[in-house]
């Protein structure tokens, strides 16, 4: 059986969604940052982790960044919660019912 967010926690990840979002790129940016100024390494090096950083972004975060509709959004909050991009603050926002089920 497939689990419907409620109107509640669907309104509720939309709000949190833009918030989410930037942190998470403001960790990517943090990650390439510390890459970029890392002397010793070799610029070819430098690049092929930061291309596989943003690659792995890409991929993971269009599970849950994209295709927000009421439908999808138990199967974005599980990722995000799965993932640790929600804070324990914000993840106390959904409904109990929503939480339980994400938790198991």
């Amino acid at each position: 059986m497939t689990y419907q967010a409620s109107e509640h926690d669907y309104k509720y990840l939309k709000k949190l969604m833009p918030l989410l979002y930037k942190s998470v790129c403001k960790k990517i940016n943090g990650e390439i940052l510390a890459i970029l100024i890392k002397e010793k390494q070799e610029n070819v090096d430098k690049y092929n982790r930061i291309r596989k950083i943003v690659k792995d972004f890409e991929d993971e975060m269009h599970e849950v960044f994209n295709d927000i509709k009421r439908t999808t959004a138990f199967g974005k909050i599980y990722g995000l919660h799965r993932r640790n991009i929600i804070s324990a603050d914000e993840f106390s926002g959904f409904s109990n019912s929503t939480k339980e089920l994400v938790k198991k």
